[in-house]
């Protein structure tokens, strides 16, 4: 993966879980989550020494690379996710039944 200017510094595990969040709605775990909703004081309560220290990245990369309606406070990203896990079940619903699939093949399975 190319690395951008925003993500530099930023620890690996940090970047993966924020770009899971982006890209797919997966929640984060809690310093990120406080990171999201604008929780300072949780956000350094929470972080380890790398976090603590990369969180000026951190907080510049969510401000840059994210839609502004993913964070802020709590139901920003409450609706963040629930709205990417009504993305994929809408995907699921469209999929042919197990039992649709099962018959359409000739022979044994």
């Amino acid at each position: 993966m190319e690395e951008s200017n925003q993500s530099r510094g930023i620890p690996d595990n940090i970047m993966q879980s924020l770009e899971r969040y982006r890209d797919t709605g997966i929640p984060t775990g809690g310093f990120l989550l406080a990171v999201l909703t604008n929780d300072l004081y949780e956000s350094v309560a929470r972080a380890d020494s790398d976090s603590l220290e990369s969180l000026p990245l951190i907080v510049k990369w969510v401000a840059m690379e994210l839609p502004y309606s993913a964070w802020g406070d709590h139901d920003s990203v409450h609706k963040w996710i629930i709205s990417h896990q009504t993305e994929e079940l809408e995907f699921v619903s469209r999929a042919p039944s197990p039992a649709y699939c099962v018959g359409s093949f000739p022979g044994k399975i």
